[in-house]
């Protein structure tokens, strides 16, 4: 929004706070849409400063709880514009007005179709995100393949992928029937972990979540290629700029996102490679955590450390243990800890240890004593009671 239309819109915002009652905004904004109706209708062509004004103004009013459907075929012809600042507000305008439901969203297919194909980032993104947002049905299955063309296409940007594989994600979330069984995609979908760029890749993982929650059939590739980059990640020196990091802990969410995928998939045995990766990797991340005085690295650094707890408790479930005595030892120092978050977490982790059969007799050394037990009531952490 321009100051211009900004200054437009802050007259009328301060005519309803300074409304003496319900039925004093109540006449302002009856006042207020009576004027912009009257400017819609007129045969005189509208200003693109005019169209954006008004439409900012019927979005405030619609965000306060009156109707404005008058407005809604403005907004959805603004799309449609060649000026970017009037596309961008009617893109804006459609995704707060309309549902998954609304009948108006056919009249956009098209113009969505075009600007997915736009040469311009900008367009491209605004395309997407209102799909994302809107994203029902027939959204859905009008549009899958366009944006999977966005998607694979090798002159995609990275900051455009990006959208576009969080748009796949909402497709599929809505629609998980809709995910493409031809051989081709999921190559495709797998030559993305291939990408060089971080956000992208923290993407296309959140993407591959939602694939494995469907399916991991045809995702063979995945197990390898996840592996790579948390090996990468894993052991990479810290004083690299080429890694984004969070407080000295590259990527953490990237590495999250990899570690829980992998625990949809079955242990790569028959990969020695790969395991022996993946054993490092675990490895790794078991011995280098440590409790620091700086709260927001702690965070980032147990988000992994638990998340690849986990990875160890579903690869152990499978027929697959690693490192299981070295989890039992490091959850048992995190209960010796006086924090009660910490001790929460250790001893989460550890009830999905004592599910294990093996683990039954390591897990018991670290049994809570009842005279300490008090202090965990007092929390209301749970206890971690073995029969």
């Amino acid at each position: 929004m321009s100051s211009k239309e900004m200054r437009g819109l802050s007259v009328f915002i301060q005519d309803l706070r300074y409304a003496q009652s319900k039925e004093q905004e109540a006449d302002r904004v009856k006042k207020e849409l009576a004027n912009i109706r009257a400017k819609f209708t007129s045969t005189s062509n509208l200003s693109d400063y005019d169209k954006k004004k008004y439409v900012w103004k019927l979005l405030y009013i619609a965000l306060m709880g009156y109707n404005i459907e008058f407005g809604h075929m403005v907004a959805v012809g603004m799309i449609g514009s060649k000026n970017f600042t009037v596309k961008q507000v009617g893109y804006i305008a459609c995704t707060i007005l309309f549902t998954e439901k609304s009948e108006l969203l056919r009249l956009m297919i098209q113009t969505i179709r075009i600007d997915m194909m736009s040469h311009s980032d900008a367009i491209q993104g605004l395309a997407l995100a209102c799909v994302a947002n809107l994203g029902g049905k027939e959204f859905a299955e009008t549009l899958i393949t366009d944006v999977a063309k966005v998607l694979f296409s090798p002159q995609t940007r990275a900051i455009v992928r990006k959208k576009a594989a969080l748009c796949m994600l909402r497709i599929l979330r809505k629609c998980p029937d809709l995910m493409p069984q031809d051989g081709d995609f999921p190559a495709r979908m797998q030559s993305l972990l291939d990408d060089g760029n971080i956000g992208v890749l923290t993407a296309v993982a959140s993407l591959f979540l939602g694939v494995a929650s469907i399916t991991t059939t045809g995702y063979d590739d995945v197990v390898s290629k996840a592996v790579t980059i948390l090996t990468k990640l894993c052991f990479a020196d810290a004083r690299n700029k080429s890694f984004y990091k969070y407080y000295q802990t590259i990527c953490p969410w990237l590495q999250v996102k990899l570690l829980k995928l992998l625990q949809y998939y079955p242990p790569p045995t028959e990969d020695k490679s790969t395991a022996a990766r993946l054993s490092n990797v675990i490895a790794e991340i078991l011995t280098r955590t440590v409790v620091t005085q700086n709260v927001n690295k702690d965070n980032a650094d147990h988000a992994i450390l638990f998340e690849a707890v986990n990875l160890v408790v579903a690869l152990a479930r499978k027929g697959h243990p690693l490192h299981l005595e070295d989890t039992s030892r490091l959850l048992g120092r995190f209960v010796a800890i006086r924090d009660p978050n910490f001790r929460y977490m250790g001893l989460e982790a550890m009830r999905k240890l004592a599910h294990l059969t093996d683990m039954v007799p390591v897990i018991r050394t670290h049994q809570v004593r009842p005279r300490s037990i008090e202090c965990y009531f007092s929390f209301n952490i749970p206890v971690l009671f073995l029969s």
